[in-house]
């Protein structure tokens, strides 16, 4: 979990942020754009991503499948952390 879903203002926003979303499903994925229900196992996904200061609020936030969020999260972190790796290996004396 990032430090931003650790904080205050995600904590306090997100049980109401997925409140707000389960009263408009059945939506499409922010993700895969396949069909969400109440049934599925889903979480509040980021339209516009957290580190790249996206707010947590109803328009910047929808219905995603649990797998499809994960794996969003998980490549946007792998991208950053591999960056950092390119710059350093930049950086190295051969």
């Amino acid at each position: 979990m990032s430090q931003h879903h650790r904080d205050q203002k995600w904590t306090t926003h997100s049980p109401k942020l997925r409140e707000q979303h389960s009263a408009t499903l059945p939506r499409p994925c922010i993700d895969c754009g396949r069909m969400v229900t109440r049934e599925d196992s889903w979480q509040v996904g980021h339209i516009r991503a957290a580190m790249n200061r996206g707010a947590p609020t109803f328009s910047n936030t929808g219905p995603s499948h649990t797998k499809c969020n994960n794996s969003s999260g998980g490549r946007m972190g792998a991208r950053v952390v591999n960056s950092r790796r390119r710059r350093a290996q930049d950086i190295r004396p051969w």
